[in-house]
């Protein structure tokens, strides 16, 4: 019953944000203000908390063994911030700032990797955010679904 719960809850979800490749962290479809990655610890997490305050926030996630890659991206899907962090040693301080943004909802979505996730995916819930993995070939589909299905395909075969 909770696989199929979760499975419904997972494609209303991917139908209110837009196709992520979480193995590039690259939207298929760019907004204007995608921006490059920087590290968790450079952020500046006050004007962060002031763009998703009392907003629903999806964070997607691109899981890998060691450098993970973050989307903080808002309600609208306005991208907020893109973050890269060293896990696990930098996922604890983390998740605190995430924990302290004021936003009305945070989401974690993770492509679905393995064990590579698992310790992440733990620690997202036990900061009390909701967490939802998504298929690895919904996302390569998604991302070949595109305009720029050439330039997706293209991403991953150079990995």
């Amino acid at each position: 019953m909770e696989a199929v719960s979760t499975t419904r809850s997972l494609s209303a979800l991917s139908n209110n944000i837009q196709s992520v490749n979480m193995t590039g962290m690259r939207f298929c479809r760019p907004p204007p203000s995608i921006s490059p990655a920087i590290t968790a610890i450079s952020v500046r997490w006050e004007e962060v908390a002031d763009q998703v305050k009392d907003r629903a926030v999806v964070w997607a996630i691109d899981v890998a063994k060691v450098e993970q890659y973050g989307v903080l991206m808002d309600s609208e899907r306005q991208v907020v911030v893109t973050l890269r962090w060293a896990h696990p040693a930098e996922t604890p301080a983390l998740l605190e700032r995430l924990r302290g943004l004021a936003c009305g909802s945070l989401t974690a979505v993770m492509e679905s990797t393995g064990v590579y996730g698992d310790t992440l995916r733990r620690q997202l819930r036990e900061a009390g955010m909701e967490v939802h993995q998504m298929s690895a070939k919904r996302v390569h589909d998604a991302c070949e679904s595109t305009t720029e299905s050439r330039a997706c395909t293209m991403r991953r075969r150079r990995r």
